[in-house]
């Protein structure tokens, strides 16, 4: 057996302790129960990964979509900047409809 289904307590109380535990059995071996118990967690743990790393894939597209717009959008103002017509009023002046 691999030392993964070994107890990683050492010493003869440490055993006696995970076999009242129903965790191993008399040759310190893992039991059925608790080994199927530890599958179906890793394989709960594995969906939940594979999920998490849908959502960050998701995220990744739209954060470049929208940086994209974002860059768009500065692209533009600059452009109305550099044209001088801004069209925003500031303090007292005048709108220039006036």
């Amino acid at each position: 057996m691999p030392a993964l289904y070994r107890p990683q307590a050492k010493g003869a109380t440490a055993t006696r302790e995970l076999r009242k535990r129903g965790c191993h059995d008399s040759a310190g071996l893992m039991s059925d129960t608790r080994l199927q118990t530890l599958e179906e967690k890793v394989a709960e743990l594995l969906k939940t990964t594979d999920e998490l790393s849908d959502v960050i894939a998701r995220q990744e597209r739209e954060i470049a979509v929208l940086t994209h717009r974002v860059q768009m959008l500065m692209s533009r103002e600059g452009e109305r900047d550099a044209q001088g017509g801004g069209g925003i009023v500031l303090g007292d002046e005048r709108p220039p409809h006036y």
